[in-house]
């Protein structure tokens, strides 16, 4: 007759006997334990037996996704500055046997997730090119960066930690952009994860003044001060937003000013004071307006400038009318109209001496 054995283990866990079989009563897991011993022991008919050891070593398994991280969940780039490094970039894989990466990409996207292009993209400094280079990567640069190549996690880092921001356009958007990060160990892709970038304007220009009409004509005997500039437009020539600090309003005749004759706005601000000096010397009457205020309230204001003139003759010389505004650069170019008199044909009046005026 056939003998029969036995097989016995004493430390049987994950693995199990099944006549004289040896199979894994469940998985093993490379990061709970790295090595068993198993000690089997074998019985025949007769009583006798021996027991023996197996050493068995896991192995690890490619089978987590790599984890990548930004060091800060945003970073400012000041217009015209040239250029800002992205955050500094954290990568981890827990498969501690597999710590290469494949490939990684950093996408560079508006608020709403489109790509960005054209004046601003992402580019690699010289450190980081010479750090790609120097580990056999391929990279390309523009609205996104591709990094393929096998090396390990930390050539990858010290690549990305050279991604620059970049935009070169006159008066960019103030919107953020969105720099997006994914990486790839060959096997399976980290999620997505991303910074701002915010982009900070800078006061650098100044505003113009446009006035219409250019030529303006006053009623003699008007009863009331004629409205000069409603269609008044000041337009900043930067695409942020800045308060005006002033503006200066300047009346001349190329004749003495009348004693009647007045320059003033109708409308008042509270944030817009108004000081009014007249020049007898040089015949000139200015406004100066003073006070941080919006481009909108100083467009107000000035809108509603009227020029009143109640001489019972005017002098008959034109008038000048420029305005200018002030932000934190400077003073912004002067806008002119001219003034005329429309005199109207007065009936005739006598003096004792019998002489007619008109």
């Amino acid at each position: 007759n056939r003998e029969t054995r036995t097989y016995q283990m004493v430390n049987n866990q994950p693995w199990a006997v099944a006549g004289d079989k040896l199979s894994l009563a469940s998985g093993l897991n490379f990061d709970l334990v790295q090595n068993y011993t198993l000690e089997l022991t074998v019985l025949d008919d007769g009583g006798l037996n021996n027991s023996f050891v197996i050493q068995v070593t896991v192995a690890d398994a490619n089978n987590r996704a790599p984890e990548a991280s930004f060091s800060a969940p945003n970073v400012t780039f000041v217009e015209d500055s040239g250029s800002i490094n992205l955050p500094a970039v954290t990568i981890t894989d827990a498969d501690t046997a597999f710590q290469t990466l494949a490939s990684a990409s950093v996408c560079l996207q508006d608020g709403s997730g489109a790509s960005v292009s054209g004046s601003e993209e992402l580019v690699l400094g010289a450190a980081a090119q010479s750090a790609a280079s120097n580990a056999g990567l391929v990279v390309t640069t523009g609205s996104s960066i591709s990094i393929t190549g096998a090396s390990s996690i930390q050539n990858y880092m010290s690549v990305l930690a050279g991604v620059e921001y970049t935009n070169t356009i006159d008066e960019p958007s103030g919107a953020a952009r969105l720099a997006v990060l994914q990486v790839n160990d060959g096997e399976q892709s980290s999620s997505i994860v991303s910074t701002n970038i915010f982009v900070r304007l800078v006061e650098e220009k100044l505003v113009t003044t446009t006035i219409a009409p250019v030529s303006i004509g006053f009623a003699e005997e008007a009863a009331s001060p004629l409205t000069l500039f409603a269609n008044v437009t000041l337009t900043p020539l930067d695409s942020g937003v800045w308060p005006l600090s002033g503006a200066t309003v300047v009346l001349t005749s190329q004749a003495t000013l009348d004693v009647n004759e007045s320059l003033a706005p109708a409308s008042s601000s509270s944030a817009v004071s108004v000081v009014r000096m007249i020049n007898s010397a040089m015949n000139t009457q200015t406004l100066t307006l003073s006070g941080s205020a919006s481009v909108a309230e100083y467009q107000r204001v000035l809108a509603s400038l009227t020029y009143f003139n109640g001489a019972d003759e005017p002098a008959a010389a034109t008038r000048e009318v420029t305005i200018s505004v002030n932000n934190s650069i400077g003073q912004g170019p002067v806008a002119s109209a001219a003034i005329t008199i429309v005199y109207s044909n007065d009936s005739p009046r006598l003096r004792l001496n019998g002489t007619a005026v008109d």
